[in-house]
């Protein structure tokens, strides 16, 4: 567990930090566009990967495209009703 001084020193060079980031990011608005250009792009490629990225990856491995799942599921069941006696004390038995 960290003391109390370390919490503490923690919180305010985070907070620094943060304060620094907002800074740079309000003064250079070009850099954070760019830069949440490039992390949308990395997820979007992480997501869905194209074709050519992916034999490009494994050349000797063939892969099968993605079946998609039946949006209907089969009919459930129906069950029969079942009564469960309980330990109840009935007044009419």
């Amino acid at each position: 567990m960290l003391s109390k001084k370390h919490k503490i020193g923690r919180v305010v060079v985070l907070t620094l930090a943060g304060l620094g980031v907002i800074q740079l990011f309000m003064h250079q608005i070009e850099m954070l566009l760019v830069t949440a250009a490039i992390i949308g792009l990395i997820y979007y490629l992480y997501r869905k990967p194209p074709q050519w990225l992916i034999r490009m990856s494994d050349p000797g491995r063939s892969y099968s495209p993605v079946k998609k799942k039946r949006s209907k599921r089969d009919p459930k069941r129906r069950r029969r009703f079942q009564i469960i006696d309980g330990n109840r004390k009935h007044s009419d038995k």
